[in-house]
């Protein structure tokens, strides 16, 4: 008996597609397809194994998924799928076993089924720089965007910045302020980042409000006629000399 199933599982023909994404928030996808035995549309009751591969010959699975007692009507049938974060943007293959239920061992079918881009995977085409992104409305390029659900907040990204600042996430250059360039100019000790309008653009400078909140060019105070102190270092006082008030 148990030789008759596998002989008859032997001929078994799969025809398959992926339906898009059981949800645009999850990982998880709808995979339907076509089951025939001996040419006919197979009915029936059927327990099918699931596999994820990164190639369509050989290697070990990304993860494996069972479904028993899966309902197939005129060859037809259908199941979610799942395997969690295992959709960077490179290829993924689903090889596929399958038996009647209560039937002995699975008969795997080839080739492997190729897994394809989901609806809203077309939506964001260029994704894959946001590997770990949690609103994909903006990203462009995701071969398969079960990682970019909504890249509009990307906790993580890659690739080149652009407008005020420049590089990439990890060394990242502020080339300009409000619009105007910051001078490639490296500061020194006490000065700050200030304006230059002759320029017409942000560089270091000294900072001239003093801890005595002064400053200025001022280097040296001269008493006049009347007045005595004066000096060029440390407090300066100025006083009136005697008989300088007439």
């Amino acid at each position: 008996m148990l030789r008759n199933i596998r002989k008859l599982f032997s001929t078994l023909v799969l025809i398959v597609f992926i339906i898009g994404a059981a949800s645009a928030q999850t990982t998880e996808f709808t995979y339907q397809g076509s089951l025939n035995v001996s040419g006919s549309a197979a009915t029936g009751n059927y327990d099918f194994e699931f596999a994820l591969f990164d190639g369509a010959f050989g290697g070990s699975p990304i993860g494996t998924l069972t479904r028993n007692g899966v309902a197939v009507a005129n060859g037809i049938f259908a199941v979610n799928l799942d395997f969690g974060p295992a959709f960077p943007g490179t290829n993924r293959f689903l090889e596929i076993r399958v038996r009647q239920v209560g039937g002995g061992s699975f008969t795997m079918l080839s080739p492997r089924q190729p897994v394809n881009s989901s609806p809203y995977a077309v939506k964001s085409l260029n994704a894959d720089s946001a590997t770990n992104a949690v609103n994909a409305t903006t990203a462009t390029n995701a071969t398969n965007a079960v990682n970019a659900v909504n890249a509009t907040t990307a906790a993580n990204f890659s690739g080149t910045l652009a407008g005020d600042v420049t590089g990439t996430q990890g060394s990242t250059t502020v080339t300009r302020l409000q619009g105007r360039n910051v001078a490639n100019t490296a500061p020194t000790g006490g000065q700050v980042l200030k304006f230059n309008s002759g320029t017409n653009q942000w560089q270091p400078d000294t900072d001239n409000t003093g801890t005595g909140g002064g400053g200025g060019t001022i280097t040296g105070v001269t008493p006049g006629t009347g007045l005595t102190g004066g000096g060029s270092t440390g407090n300066v006082t100025v006083g009136i000399a005697n008989s300088g008030v007439g």
